[in-house]
Parts: C-alpha cells; structure tokens; sequence
C-alpha cells in the first residue's frame, strides 16, 4: 500500500527551498538597488554635504582627534581584563561593571548616523541591507553557530566568506561611520582578506552612505599564504611556525574573491575582471605585503588619496609589522588601525606594541570584544579579540 503523501511537510520542504532561493535575490536585488544610482563605478553619489548632511567637525580642529582619556579606575575587580592597560586596552565589554557604571569613559564612537536624502525614506531598508550582508558573509542564515558566529572558533571553509565574526563586523561598520561623518580622509585597506568578507562588508557600509567611488577599497594579500615564517629573524613569530602551510581550504584567488563582490551586486557583472587591471572602487594587491606595500608606485596612490581605516589581518609579527610600517603613515588624522589577531597570535601583538613605542604612539588600545563561548553555549563572560586604536597626531609630531 502506498502511504499518502505528507502534504504539509511537502509545503514546509518546498516553502524552505524558496526562502532559501529568495534570500540569495533579496540580497542580489538590495545591492543592485544601492549600487545603481549615478555612474556605474560611484554606487551612490560620492560625498556631499547636500545631500548627506554630515557635519565634518574633523576638517576644521585637529582637537576633534584627541586621545580617548585613560581612567584612573583600579579594573583588578574585572575578571576578563588583562592586567596591563597599556599593552591590551583598558576598556572592558558590555558586561563590565566599570563600563555600565560609568566608571570608565566609553571608547565607542557614539554616532547617530544620517542616511543619505535619497535613502531617508528607506532608512530601515539600509539598515536591513547591511544586517542581511553581515548574514551573508558570516552565512548565519544557514549555519547559524554560536561559537563560528563571534570568531570563537575556526569557521567551516565550505560555506563562510569571513572569520571575523559579527561584533568585528559591527566594528569595522562603527569605525568606517565615524570616518565618514567626521570627514576622515581616505580609503579603506584590509591586509590579509581571505575570502573577502569583510572587505566585501565595508564596500556595502561605502556605499550605502554614498563614498563608495570616492573612496576605494583595497585587498591586499598574497592568496598564498603567509611567508615562510622566520623565527631567526622574527623571534616573535617562533610559536607560529609551520603556519604558512595552508589547508587546502585556506587557499583562494584574487578572481574567486573578485566574483564573489560580483554575486552579491557589489560590483556589476565584468567588474571583477576590471578591479583586476586595476579599474573601480574595488583594488586588489596580490603578493606578500613587502612586495606590495611598499611599491613606490603603490606609496605614491596612497600618499595622494589617504587612507582612513586600516584593517590589519596579517597573523605574523612580520606581516603585521610591514603592513604598519608602510600605510600608517599614509593614514589621515583621525583615522582608525584595527588589528585583528591582536589577542590570538602574539606575533600580531608584539609587531603593534613595538611599533606604537617606536613612533611613540599613546592613543588608547581599544579592545573588542567577543562573547565567551563554551561547548557550543553562550555564557556571561566576553573574551577580548582584535584592538584598535585612532591616530591623533601625524608621526613625529607626537
């Protein structure tokens, strides 16, 4: 005898399979929609006071960049503080005490941010957008783990475009807010991309307040790995080594992170194949970072159109270092460094430390934090992962 059909679950499979099929268009057709006004290459109509309404108090007084102020609060009673404020950051999470008392001065730019004239009557749907990117790349709408979700795990290599984790997502959308509504100069960088995630994310935020054109967004990384670490030379890079061989996973291509800003309408159809002669918004520098960075042809573009947010994702004391030592100085006042393997390989540390003592940069190290994630379960606690840190003065004039 045959057994009927279930017809409700029939309804439910099918009902999932065009979710899933309208997700991937909603996210095709939002970017297309925030990508089509004006030229092809300026997504939306590059920066204008008009238009945008952004105050660009940092144009006028450097004082609007001043140095975050170091409180004299004892953070002993603050379990997931490290002990040393000057080398990890004074400033706790959400769940600090010091922090919801108000204690401690909070170091999170506090912007209420306006929406571009056009969009104003699609405020919510710009927010959407990026919320639905964020999912995207981190692909939370299908694999949806907690410890994968905040960057407390290694990330399953079949299906994720990033490892960052959403609250370093959250960060790089904060920053990249502060430096467009205070008029920061410049472009954005990621050094070290992988996939692409989170360069594709902060092309989203550029353009949805109208700077994607204006300002570039450039990849740098070698789609190779990192170089063969030298311990003999970098002794802050001994416990990484054997790190350059990458699983097979880890591997990518300039053209496969190019097409993906292509499958989400970051870029038209064919853009990918022009990003790479070095054509729109979207730059790629592939090779390791002291054969790209410091090309002169390459410090040249830099020194001529700045940069505004610096996202170091190198791993090693060597990369993390070279990547400093050549776009820093290039980074406008008021800009902000993230580095995001601050806390979880002490190369990446080592390398900031030495150079913020170097060129005697005292600007606040300001943690962020991810929620503690143990067996899969959410608990109370946050764990510390990336730093970043905005720049006040011009080097040599501190």
């Amino acid at each position: 005898q045959v057994r009927p059909p279930d017809l409700l679950s029939v309804a439910v499979e099918r009902s999932l399979g065009m979710l899933g099929v309208a997700i991937a268009a909603c996210i095709y057709i939002a970017g297309l929609c925030l990508l089509s006004f004006g030229p092809r290459w300026t997504a939306l109509p590059n920066h204008s006071p008009a238009s945008l309404r952004f105050t660009a108090a940092a144009a006028s007084a450097k004082a609007s960049f001043a140095a975050l102020p170091l409180s004299d609060m004892d953070c002993e009673e603050c379990y997931h503080l490290p002990a040393d404020p000057t080398v990890f950051g004074h400033y706790a999470g959400m769940h600090c005490p010091c922090l919801q008392e108000k204690r401690v001065p909070d170091p999170r730019p506090q912007l209420e941010m306006p929406v571009p004239v056009d969009l104003a009557s699609r405020t919510s749907a710009s927010r959407l957008y990026l919320d639905l990117m964020k999912a995207t790349v981190l692909n939370t709408v299908y694999k949806d783990d907690p410890a994968m979700l905040d960057g407390s795990m290694h990330p399953d290599f079949d299906s994720r475009l990033t490892m960052v984790g959403r609250r370093r997502l959250d960060n790089t959308q904060l920053l990249l807010q502060a430096a467009i509504k205070e008029g920061v100069r410049g472009d954005f960088i990621e050094t070290g991309t992988w996939r692409g995630g989170s360069a594709m994310f902060a092309t989203a935020v550029l353009a949805v307040y109208g700077e994607l054109g204006g300002r570039r967004v450039w990849l740098a990384d070698s789609f190779r790995g990192i170089p063969e670490v030298k311990p003999e030379v970098y002794p802050d890079d001994a416990a990484h080594v054997g790190a350059e061989r990458l699983s097979e996973n880890e591997r990518n291509s300039p053209a496969a992170v190019l097409r993906s800003f292509e499958q989400v309408g970051l870029l038209p159809e064919g853009g990918g194949e022009l990003a790479m002669r070095g054509v729109g918004p979207v730059r790629v520098l592939e090779g390791y970072f002291n054969e790209t960075l410091p090309a002169a042809s390459n410090q040249a573009v830099f020194a001529k159109r700045r940069l505004s947010v610096i996202r170091l994702d190198g791993d090693t004391y060597e990369s993390t270092f070279q990547a400093l030592d050549s776009l820093y100085r290039h980074l406008s006042v008021g800009g902000f460094v993230v580095v995001d393997d601050y806390m979880d390989w002490v190369g990446a540390r080592h390398a900031a430390i030495d150079f913020r003592r170097r060129h005697g940069i005292t600007s606040p190290i300001v943690p962020v934090y991810h929620e503690r994630v143990r067996f899969g379960e959410r608990d109370a606690g946050e764990v510390p992962r990336g730093v970043w840190w905005r720049k006040t003065v011009e080097l040599g004039e501190a």
